[in-house]
This record gives structure tokens, sequence and C-alpha cells, in this order.
């Protein structure tokens, strides 16, 4: 089960609407941008990471709807856990949102929707609880 604009949803409907979002294209009146992101933390190995996937915003770019991956190391893994590790995906995804938009030029005339996927039900309830 995943969260979805703070109800569950079952994992074949999330996926579908994961695969919706990265066939728009956002244009120059409305930019969406859709964030995939995941955090995995390995106890026994104390490695973790987490990653962050969507398609780039440069209109009249080469790169302009490119599916961009990245992924980042955690660093000193002692103090997480797999939750904890999902809440920084959550954070970084954002921050991407972020720095995406801030390249985008002037928003001011621009309708934005940045939606920020997750398959940590304990992340998104938790963001979800924020607005609340």
């Amino acid at each position: 089960m995943r969260i979805l604009d703070g109800n569950p949803v079952e994992r074949k409907q999330s996926d579908q609407i994961a695969d919706d979002e990265m066939k728009f294209m956002s244009t120059p009146e409305v930019i969406k941008l859709a964030f995939f992101v995941d955090g995995s933390f390995r106890r026994k190995s104390e490695q973790s990471g987490v990653a962050v996937v969507f398609r780039r915003f440069r209109p009249g770019s080469a790169h302009d709807g490119m599916k961009v991956q990245m992924a980042f190391p955690l660093c000193d893994s002692t103090a997480l856990d797999n939750n904890i590790a999902e809440m920084i995906a959550l954070l970084q995804g954002i921050l991407v949102a972020l720095e995406e938009l801030e390249q985008a030029g002037p928003l001011s005339t621009r309708r934005v929707e940045v939606m920020i996927l997750s398959d940590s039900e304990v992340s998104l309830r938790a963001v979800i609880r924020l607005y609340d």
C-alpha cells in the first residue's frame, strides 16, 4: 500500500498514477514535476542511500523532459534505520524540486504542481500530519 495525496492506494493503482505522471510533459504555462524518492538502509553492512527520479523541466533545451536519476549516499549510517533513510529521501526530493524550479526561471505567470511519490507510508503520513 502507498499513500498518495493523503489517501491510501493499492500498489497497482499507485504504479499507474506514477506512470501517468511521468508521461506528462510540462508546458510554458504549467510546470508539473513528479519526483519519485526512495531510501534504503542495510543494518548488516550499515550502508544507506537515497534516490530521486524525475523528468527535467528545461523548455527550449535538449534536456527538457529528460529522465534524471540521482543517488546520494548517506554518511554515519550507524544512526539510521530504514524509516529515517526514507524521510531523508523525501527531503532530498523536495530540495531537488526546489532546485529544478529555480532553474526554470521566473514562475510568476506559471502554475506549478509538484508531486512527490514514495513507497514509505511512514514518511508520507508524517508529511501529511505536518500540513493538517
